[in-house]
């Protein structure tokens, strides 16, 4: 062990100042976020702040298991926590404020993304210092990774920066000289991609990484080389699986969450349209080569609602990584064809259902049928470009005869130079690239097509950007690589040309914006923060945004996720916009106030919000038919999952004093309602007011009630239903029943 360490130490006296200008280089796209005090745009990402309660819950030492400020409640890590158990996530949030952590913690992957890929292109490549620095940049740069910044996609973020460190260990671990330590390492950098809670992108680097070591098996077996093969297997299955069990306690329960309980895994969301939307289209397939063909943000006229992101992976590791397929292609002992067909692969998958493939990929690939987004599959090929490239620079730094490198510069030079030609032509006549397009692939209007003629302009820069450093690189590769070999001189090229290209591009995705844009504190706001009664608030659309809620500490019910809770989707009516249950019986009286919709007075709906114009104040109704957060009742029937709501919709139901108990969770034998009798001994459903019920104790893990009650009967929560609460009684185990549809 100290005869490694001090083999490490080595290194870093070695390499310190390439990974010193690695960080520089990777905090100058964040300049005008760094220390300004604004928050870095992040779509996806813009409710942030509402992180806050997580942060505090940590603090106090009790990690939240339900969290109340959205959808009636839901499981945190059964429903796939976002974040939220992902050290570096949690680091961030209790470092910096939270309302710009998040932007320092895409700041701090961008950094790890290139001593990462700077370690994968040294270390197993053995490319000297300026090289790697150059391909390290080509990796933290590429836009298809910092694109995802602006989309606010921080799961992907976090995997993509530690996927060139995995994939190192990967490749040691699958060599001939691999030590005990690769496969340590490749275990522990797997289960901390997996915290980062991107089922899909983490399903889709084991995708890539079952592939080389088939490959690799593949040529062993074909050399005879069984007990190699055999070796080989034992290092890839077991840090990979051992990986998966460190983090098995969070990957599995969103499985079983999936299966079972969210909207991800009903009928609707298995389907073909559904697997093969937000998939690439011919349009961001030519923008893998200028990436304004198809329009950047709101220039975009492709085929997709909108688009966030581009899969750009820079023009440096394009050139490199096609040259060295077209020189290397016959070598052995490399492996062009691999990484060339995990990038191609990659494209065709992202296509989606533009190419037949993709229907062999649903039918035969398990687990395919739960994704979406095929082109989130483009990750593979920034990666497979930045091998192929290391492996070409590799290459041409070694012993190669004179004739041949004399031969291959000539063709370099015309073939390269012809395509930058093209490039340029393309630029002078952007019109006519676009009719020719539309001539070939039109026929069809979809909803941003008009933008296409406003990003002409847009198109006729990146083309000659990309011209002029393609034509860059096809002479420092001619005079640098194939007629003399001086390396350093070209790399200083490369850097120069990567960094161009990829700061240009890459500042169309780093926006920033004043952090307490969305933080300010409203009167209706306040009001609520001032009612200590526990109650729920129903936002009508576009009063509020969910999380503005949930950093005040209020509760609400409206909104919507991807992973939302099946049972409470069906509550609600399905639509997540209308919410018909919600209005059913809804009812505005004289003085302002609401009352009359059964499904908002179980969910302790309190108060309605909305805004009267655009822009204007947050107005509140008061719910005058609102239940408590718990009650007692002392009438019940037994009735079908199926029946319930239906029976919840008719005439009279009172949720008060009548309670509906599902037979999927049916009462202990001989339970039954007591008779009951008013003052005057007429029959009183369950009204028996005797009973009370006090709160004790109410946190996001544990709920606490003192009962008086003179006769038997249940006490209901307006905290929904979930299988896994646990309930006591008096001290002893009780069981938890599913009433009125979707509550304990």
């Amino acid at each position: 062990m100290s005869g490694l360490l001090e083999k490490k130490r080595k290194w870093l006296a070695v390499h310190w100042i390439p990974l010193i200008a690695i960080l520089v280089l990777g905090l100058i796209p964040f300049a005008s976020f760094i220390g300004s005090g604004d928050a870095l745009f992040a779509s996806d990402q813009l409710g942030a702040p509402g992180w806050k309660y997580h942060f505090d819950s940590l603090l106090r030492g009790d990690p939240t298991l339900w969290t109340p400020f959205g959808l009636g409640g839901m499981p945190t890590f059964d429903a796939g926590f976002g974040d939220g158990a992902y050290p570096l996530f949690l680091l961030a949030g209790l470092l910096f404020p939270i309302t710009t952590f998040i932007g320092y913690a895409f700041v701090l992957h961008t950094l790890i993304a290139g001593v990462n890929a700077y370690l994968l292109v040294n270390r197993f490549f053995g490319l000297n210092r300026l090289l790697s620095l150059a391909l390290a940049c080509a990796y933290m740069l590429n836009t298809n990774f910092i694109s995802h910044v602006n989309a606010g996609h921080t799961g992907k973020f976090y995997i993509m920066a530690w996927l060139p460190l995995a994939l190192y260990l990967l490749l040691r671990s699958l060599g001939s000289r691999a030590r005990w330590f690769h496969a340590l390492g490749l275990a522990l950098v797997m289960a901390l991609m997996m915290t980062a809670n991107h089922p899909q992108l983490t399903y889709f680097t084991l995708m890539g990484f079952f592939l080389a070591w088939a490959w690799k098996t593949f040529r062993l077996v074909r050399e005879k080389r069984i007990m190699d093969a055999a070796w080989t297997a034992g290092r890839f299955w077991a840090p990979i699986l051992l990986g998966i069990g460190l983090a098995f306690f969070l990957f599995y329960p969103p499985t079983q969450w999936t299966k079972n309980y969210g909207v991800r895994g009903s009928g609707e969301k298995m389907t073909y349209e559904h697997a093969t939307s937000w998939s690439m289209h011919p349009e961001e397939t030519a923008s893998l080569i200028v990436p304004e063909f198809g329009g950047i943000n709101e220039l975009y006229w492709g085929r997709n609602p909108f688009k966030l992101n581009s899969e750009y992976p820079g023009i440096s590791v394009w050139f490199l990584a096609i040259l060295g397929l077209c020189l290397f292609r016959k070598e052995k002992g490399r492996w062009y064809w691999l990484w060339g067909g995990v990038g191609l692969l990659a494209i065709l998958y992202g296509l989606g259902a533009h190419t037949p493939l993709f229907r062999l990929f649903y039918a035969y690939i398990p687990g395919i049928k739960n994704f979406r987004a095929p082109s989130m599959m483009l990750f593979w090929l920034a990666t497979a470009l930045l091998v192929m490239s290391a492996d070409t620079l590799s290459r041409l730094c070694g012993n190669i005869p004179e004739a041949k490198r004399r031969a291959w510069g000539k063709r370099t030079l015309i073939i390269g130079l012809g395509l930058a030609g093209a490039l340029l032509l393309m630029g002078l006549a952007p019109g006519a690239v676009y009719g020719i397009w539309n001539g070939i692939f039109g026929g069809e209007v979809w909803q941003n097509l008009a933008n296409q003629k406003v990003a002409e302009k847009a198109f006729a820069a990146g083309a000659f950007r990309t011209a002029l450093l393609l034509a860059a690189l096809v002479c420092a590769a001619w005079r640098w690589l194939l007629k003399d070999s001086e390396p350093l001189k070209f790399g200083c090229v490369l850097l120069a040309v990567t960094l161009i290209d990829l700061y240009w591009v890459d500042s169309r995705f780093i926006k920033t914006y004043p952090a307490d844009r969305f933080l300010v504190q409203e009167p209706a706001v306040n009001f609520l923060k001032a009612d200590t009664s526990r109650f729920r608030v129903f936002g009508l659309p576009g009063t509020y945004e969910r999380w503005q809620m949930q950093f005040n500490d209020i509760e609400t019910t409206d909104g919507w996720t991807d992973n939302e809770y099946r049972l409470y989707r069906e509550y609600r009516g399905g639509d997540y916009s209308q919410n018909p249950n919600f209005m059913n019986g809804l009812k505005q009286n004289p003085d302002g106030t609401v009352s009359g919709s059964p499904f908002l007075d179980l969910l302790n709906v309190k108060y309605l919000a909305f805004r009267q114009q655009e822009g204007g104040a947050i107005g509140l109704a008061e719910n005058k038919s609102v239940l408590p957060r718990a009650w007692f009742a002392s009438s019940w029937e037994t009735v079908p999952d199926s029946l319930s709501m239906a029976a919840m919709k008719q005439p009279g139901f009172d949720a008060r004093t009548h309670v509906i108990v599902s037979d999927s969770t049916p009462l202990p034998s001989g339970f039954t309602p007591p008779v009951l009798t008013d003052a005057r001994g007429a029959d009183a459903r369950g009204a028996d007011a005797r009973a009370s019920v006090t709160e004790k104790e109410w946190s996001f893990n544990r709920m606490a009630y003192q009962v008086e009650n003179p006769a038997r009967g249940l006490l209901v929560l307006s905290e929904l239903y979930f299988p896994h609460w646990k309930v006591k009684l008096d001290g002893k185990d009780a069981p938890l029943l599913k009433v009125d549809y979707a509550f304990r």
